[in-house]
């Protein structure tokens, strides 16, 4: 690993974390230009494990997601009565937990609007001056505490993290953030730590800080590596073996994903093309018949300047169906070709409304054939062989809207 973290930082200038177990890498970062951080029993460690962001939606709506540090909060909790009383949370405790994380930053007035995470635009902060938003105190783990500890249901919870709080030997996360996202190397070096119980809780917040903050809300620095030193004395703690588990399985799939979905894509053309011709022979030629060249050539009104009059109807008709199958294919390419990062944004993000995106769209826009053949099957059942092109054109007019109607269902 000290080879790969050095190369990376020197020829690919990608931002890397360390977690250095045995404070093996202090120098490599030092001499590299990043910078080491110690952590030492009951000092501050410059992470508040309460500190939170403004996060950008899929949609590009801008809001605090409180739900996801209940999340984190929860994972760390569940992690620290594991190791103290040897049992998972319960039903109640899982509850109790939420309603404090969501009083805490109520508290200290921060709900999920974006606006509620500031204080001011603009002012003071220290001796510099900046023009900036100003963001709010956060609150951290002593606020909670005393939150959670009003909860009749997880007294001995709140029991025991009175020996995570600030000024106590577990206190290091019990503080405001100081650390430098955009910092091109960090590492966190835990050699002064020597029991186990102090290493894990050290291990699980860091680990936390690192994919939530520094990988995902540094900006500066497209690639970004985690390197963890001694990862396999981490996996014999359910909550970190989990954790492993789940990153290798989104990275698995993720790179599955990436692979399969040109051959997904060419199925599901291959099955469209299928049931279109299925359609068309069952309805023995006669779509093409009632709505193809043909109809136009055999208009006969009666008057010259109708005539032209509808087959310029027809005309706009087949024009507008050419426009809409031009744009599938185009729409098709495009997400196919984003198949790699919406499968990235899962593995980083976990998240999925991307993935549910790209695969409805794939589906709406490769049958668009297939629900249009169907249609004017459909209508050509209910359409009198003797109704003439005014007929025709007027069953045919209908096909569009209906079939907009069916796509924003």
């Amino acid at each position: 690993m000290d080879t790969l973290s050095a190369r990376s930082l020197v020829t690919k200038n990608t931002q890397s974390a360390i977690l250095d177990i045995e404070g093996e890498y202090k120098k490599r970062t030092e001499n590299l230009g990043g910078r080491v951080i110690s952590i030492k029993q009951g000092l501050d460690a410059g992470i508040n494990i309460f500190d939170i962001d403004v996060e950008q939606e899929e949609n590009g709506m801008e809001k605090i997601n409180i739900l996801n540090k209940v999340a984190e909060i929860r994972a760390i909790l569940s992690g620290i009565i594991k190791s103290y009383m040897d049992r998972p949370l319960n039903a109640k405790e899982l509850v109790d937990i939420e309603e404090s994380v969501i009083e805490t930053y109520k508290a200290k007035g921060i709900t999920t609007f974006k606006e509620s995470l500031y204080e001011k635009e603009g002012g003071k902060i220290g001796n510099k001056l900046t023009l900036g938003k100003i963001k709010k105190e956060m609150p951290t783990l002593t606020d909670f505490q005393k939150i959670l500890a009003s909860k009749k249901n997880s007294k001995e919870l709140a029991e025991i993290l009175t020996g995570f709080l600030r000024g106590k030997s577990l206190g290091m996360f019990d503080c405001q953030s100081n650390i430098n996202i955009n910092d091109i190397c960090i590492d966190f070096d835990l050699s002064n730590i020597t029991d186990e119980v102090t290493k894990f809780y050290a291990s699980l917040v860091i680990t936390t800080w690192i994919t939530e903050k520094y990988m995902r809300r540094s900006s500066l620095y497209e690639e970004k590596s985690i390197y963890i030193d001694e990862a396999w004395t981490m996996l014999k703690y359910e909550e970190t073996a989990n954790e492993a588990k789940d990153s290798l399985m989104r990275l698995f799939f993720g790179a599955v994903s990436i692979g399969v979905a040109p051959l997904f894509v060419k199925f599901l053309l291959l099955l469209n093309n299928n049931l279109v011709h299925m359609i068309v022979g069952y309805a023995n030629g006669s779509l093409d018949e009632l709505l193809g060249n043909s109809v136009i050539t055999n208009i006969q009104t009666g008057n010259a300047i109708a005539t032209a009059i509808v087959i310029a109807l027809f005309a706009y008709l087949f024009f507008k169906l050419n426009v809409k199958f031009i744009i599938r294919q185009f729409t098709i390419l495009i997400f196919t070709l984003f198949t790699p990062i919406i499968a990235i944004m899962w593995m980083i993000n976990k998240r999925t409304i991307g993935a549910t995106i790209w695969f409805g769209q794939i589906l709406i826009n490769i049958f668009m054939q297939f629900i249009y053949a169907f249609l004017f099957l459909v209508y050509m059942q209910f359409l009198p062989q003797s109704g003439g092109w005014a007929t025709s054109i007027l069953w045919a007019m209908m096909i569009l809207p209906i079939n907009n109607f069916k796509g924003r269902r």
